[in-house]
């Protein structure tokens, strides 16, 4: 059984797992925080979640693991036949990832959102002008048709609504506005996707963890 290590909080882990329960694959969830232990780093080499353990081999990076699912389980894709539509799903799952969540953007007001973490206005105002180029590339590419790619459930879901559902949670917290309204659409997106059983699921399970999580703060 495949087995997937991280946190329901993390968009990255949660990309990877809406991808499984969508392709119907049994696995396993293991509870790990991103850790610079050398017994982590073994299996992932940055020390970043999710990591992906395949019977006893462990391997890391969230779209290499959305790669894996596509070869080694062809009977449920999640990507287009076409060569072309293929490439581009994977330039938008690709423009999420890097210029939206990235880590010029998003990321760098993740512990200011979660933990109180202090943060200038210089940073947010690099993050808030790095997201909004993100936005706009995203924005050109998009075909809420009503998936994001068009009329099938593809890998660029996966990646689009964790991700983006974070992206708006953590733009509204500490920059005081939903980033993501600048996609247009995307509001009528996010409620279609949230019908499906998967994300439905997905959707429960991080706001458990968030809520174990800040309560485990306070203790602390």
């Amino acid at each position: 059984m495949l087995k997937l290590h991280g946190s329901a909080i993390s968009p990255n882990y949660n990309k990877v797992k809406l991808a499984l329960l969508e392709k119907g694959i049994e696995f396993e969830e293991i509870p790990q925080r991103p850790s610079q232990d050398e017994s982590y780093l073994v299996n992932s080499p940055m020390g970043k979640i999710p990591c992906m353990e395949v019977d006893g081999k462990f391997f890391a990076e969230s779209t290499a693991m959305l790669e894996y699912l596509e070869d080694a389980y062809p009977t449920a894709p999640l990507l287009p036949k076409d060569a072309f539509e293929r490439a581009k799903c994977r330039e938008i799952m690709q423009m999420i990832d890097l210029y939206v969540s990235g880590t010029t953007g998003t990321a760098r007001l993740v512990g200011a959102a979660f933990f109180g973490s202090p943060i200038s206005d210089e940073e947010k105002h690099a993050a808030d002008a790095q997201i909004q180029l993100g936005v706009k590339a995203v924005s050109r590419l998009v075909n809420f048709a009503p998936f994001i790619t068009g009329s099938k459930f593809t890998l660029a879901d996966c990646v689009a609504f964790p991700k983006l559902s974070f992206v708006a949670a953590v733009t509204t917290t500490v920059l005081g506005k939903n980033m993501t309204e600048g996609i247009p659409g995307i509001a009528g997106y996010l409620q279609y996707m949230g019908g499906r059983p998967a994300v439905q699921k997905l959707v429960v399970d991080q706001q458990q963890a968030m809520e174990a999580l800040m309560a485990s703060a306070k203790k602390d």
